[in-house]
């Protein structure tokens, strides 16, 4: 190997491209209380950002690489069913992924008539 005096050289490498998944998309749930995971595959750091108020989020880990979030959603009164949407952010990159909650079973009331 050669030595080059007063010659300045630069290497300039690119890094890999910025990934952002989530797995699953979408959780179905059951109507009572409970908690459901995703899990996140990227090489940026990441947050998880919700809205709704029957959702929360605990045990976030989201350091530059994968990780895992946890979603605590409350109790479904309703029959109806709900979506809570969140969205999982970096770098530039976004993805959205749902919690589907199922409603709660319709009561039936037994009747007896008499005479």
């Amino acid at each position: 190997m050669r030595e080059l005096e007063g010659i300045d050289i630069t290497v300039t490498q690119a890094g890999d491209a910025a990934y952002l998944t989530v797995d699953p998309q979408n959780r179905d749930v059951g109507s009572a209380a409970g908690t459901t995971k995703f899990a996140v595959k990227s090489n940026i750091i990441w947050q998880v950002t919700e809205t709704e108020d029957w959702l929360g989020l605990a045990n976030m880990k989201c350091p530059p690489g994968d990780g895992e979030f946890i979603v605590l959603y409350e109790e479904n009164t309703s029959t109806e069913q709900r979506i809570g949407k969140l969205t999982v952010s970096g770098g530039g990159l976004s993805v959205h992924v749902t919690v589907t909650q199922a409603g709660a079973k319709a009561r039936t009331l037994g009747l007896i008539f008499s005479n």
